[in-house]
C-alpha cells in the first residue's frame, strides 16, 4: 500500500513528531509498503503567514499538492477520510 505521512513540522529526527513518524514508518516498510514523508519544508509556501494559521496553511499546501500529484488516482490502493460523511454522522453538538 502507498502511505503518505505528512506533518507540518520540520523534518529533525532529533525528537518530537518527526521522529515518531520516521519510526512508524519504518515499521511500515518493514511490512512491504511504500511510504512517502512530507515535512513543512518540503511544500514551499509564504512566509508572511501568521503562525495561528501556519497549520491551515500547510493543510492547503498538503491537498494542492495531493491534487497535483494525483496521489488518490487509484482508489483502491489508497485510503483516503471521508470529511463530508464524517460530518454527516458526527453527534449534532460536535458539528460547528
Amino acid at each position: 500500500m502507498r502511505i503518505l505521512m505528512a506533518a507540518a513540522v520540520p523534518k529533525r529526527r532529533e525528537g518530537g513528531v518527526a521522529t515518531m513518524l520516521y519510526n512508524l514508518g519504518r515499521g511500515l516498510q518493514q511490512r512491504g509498503h511504500e511510504l512517502t514523508y512530507l515535512f513543512a519544508e518540503d511544500l514551499p509556501g509564504s512566509r508572511n503567514v501568521p503562525q495561528r494559521f501556519a497549520d491551515s496553511a500547510f493543510a492547503l499546501r498538503l491537498a494542492a499538492y495531493l491534487a497535483a500529484a494525483h496521489f488518490f488516482a487509484s482508489p483502491s490502493s489508497t485510503l483516503c477520510y471521508d470529511f463530508a460523511r464524517a460530518r454527516r454522522t458526527a453527534h449534532p453538538r460536535d458539528v460547528s
